[in-house]
């Protein structure tokens, strides 16, 4: 079976995502995938306020570690059939959190759906991210 490729630039549709968090104004995933390299861009926009991040991932099944600004998490990236799961642990002052996502093209490679669960003592969530091809 082949796998799919992310490769693209992804706008978040607001109207198709169900989020339990804050959802911002705007999201762009960038993605540059060269298995078994997984470069992700991705910027949140809430208002006049942008943040973004860069990871640098292997698709290995290994846990990697990153640094992303104070924290620095492990994180494992597969494939689980035609999914690709990012399934990282970050210690944070209130113990440990997870996260992981799921990554999979719908609509004939035009959406990206991202499938989100968080959970830390903090919060816990379930979001449904639905990205379109730019």
């Amino acid at each position: 079976m082949s796998k799919p490729n992310f490769t693209g630039n992804w706008m978040l549709n607001q109207q198709q995502s169900k989020l339990q968090i804050a959802s911002p104004t705007s999201s762009i995933f960038e993605i540059e995938q060269s298995e078994p390299g997984f470069r992700l861009k991705r910027t949140l926009v809430y208002g006049d306020q942008s943040n973004s991040i860069t990871l640098d991932l292997i698709i290995d099944g290994k846990e990697h570690s990153h640094e992303i600004g104070e924290v620095t998490p492990g994180i494992r990236m597969f494939w689980d059939g035609d999914t690709l799961v990012g399934d990282m642990k970050v210690k944070t002052q209130d113990g440990e959190a997870t996260n992981v996502v799921r990554y999979s093209l719908e609509n004939d490679g035009q959406n990206l759906v991202a499938l989100e669960r968080w959970r830390s003592s903090k919060l816990n969530c379930d979001n449904v991210c639905v990205l379109e091809r730019q």
